[in-house]
């Protein structure tokens, strides 16, 4: 079981590295550098799902370029 907030996720599964990202990993994205902001699911391939907002829905986008765009990842985790 894996909680719905962003704070419940952090503390689920265990810490896994960016270089060692595999499908299936929860990535915790952080906008204010203190606490995790947005929750995705990493696809493979530089690739990540999630909920963009309620205009967009569910859409794919690339791991690296939301890193570029100011968001970092707060951490990443394997459940």
């Amino acid at each position: 079981n894996v909680g719905r907030s962003t704070t419940d996720q952090l503390y689920a599964g265990n810490a896994v590295s960016k270089d060692s990202m595999q499908p299936g990993d929860i990535i915790l994205w952080s906008d204010n550098g203190y606490s995790p902001t947005h929750a995705t699911l990493y696809v493979g391939n530089d690739t990540m799902i999630h909920a963009a907002n309620s205009r967009d829905g569910v859409i794919t986008s690339s791991v690296s370029a939301w890193a570029s765009y100011g968001s970092s990842i707060y951490s990443i985790r394997r459940v």
